[in-house]
């Protein structure tokens, strides 16, 4: 988009890039100069006619249209917004050294809101916006510097205590927490399940032993005397059939 010639910086310094006047010239001398094709509030890029079909000339006549569409004056075609006071549609642009960064936000309710209306500009307001943003991050960044004063107590009071409150404390209660001693509360459990109820219990079964031995040997003499009896009624019925010559099926 320059008129001028340029060579960048930093790559092959042989290497220019023609500017609008190189080209514009050039073409001047394939067609003719025509009032009407001049690019209007632009230092450069007046188009040309040309006599005839001259395909080079038409090819080039082409092209220069195509920069004047991109840096007339009367083709708002750029993008330049900039900051509305909160509220309202007033510009607030921190460019302006007279305006106060903050005003050009909406801090109230403790959420930074901001509002950028559509703004469209030409080529030179263009270049004028871009370059200005040096300015503008140069002002924000001194309303940043000359806050930091005003805002220390918070940050090293307020914000200390809330990041105590909020992630050191939890942290200290999580490695606090983090120690072995709920394995002396397993093993004592287990010292006094294997040890103490397990002898106990042992002693028990030993005892349920005993007494399951004593009352077998009651059972075996009851038992005893039942067969003793019953075996001593069969032998006496038999020997007095036997007495009196009956069979004594014995």
């Amino acid at each position: 988009m320059s008129c001028l010639d340029h060579t960048p910086s930093g790559v092959d310094t042989t290497v220019e890039v023609q500017g609008l006047n190189t080209f514009g010239t050039a073409l001047l001398a394939l067609g003719a100069a025509t009032p009407g094709l001049v690019n209007a509030g632009y230092a450069c890029g007046n188009n040309v006619l040309c006599a005839g079909s001259d395909a080079q000339c038409e090819a080039g006549k082409s092209y220069m249209a195509i920069k004047q569409s991109l840096t007339s004056d009367t083709n708002r075609i750029y993008s330049c917004p900039i900051f509305a006071r909160p509220g309202t549609n007033i510009a607030c642009d921190p460019e302006d050294n007279n305006v106060n960064p903050a005003s050009c936000v909406n801090s109230v309710t403790g959420e930074v809101t901001y509002v950028t209306p559509a703004r469209m500009c030409n080529m030179d307001e263009f270049e004028t916006y871009i370059s200005g943003f040096s300015e503008r991050l140069g002002n924000v960044f001194k309303y940043v510097d000359s806050e930091v004063g005003g805002s220390s107590s918070k940050i090293t009071t307020s914000m200390f205590d809330l990041v105590d409150t909020s992630v050191i404390q939890p942290l200290m209660g999580i490695v606090d927490g983090s120690t072995c001693n709920f394995l002396g509360k397993s093993y004592k459990g287990m010292i006094t399940a294997l040890c103490f109820q397990g002898a106990y219990g042992l002693v028990m079964i030993a005892t349920a032993y005993v007494w399951l031995a004593f009352l077998v040997a009651i059972l075996i003499f009851a038992m005893y005397v039942l067969y003793r009896r019953s075996i001593d009624n069969v032998e006496w019925t038999a020997y007095e059939k036997k007495k009196k010559g009956q069979p004594a099926y014995v």
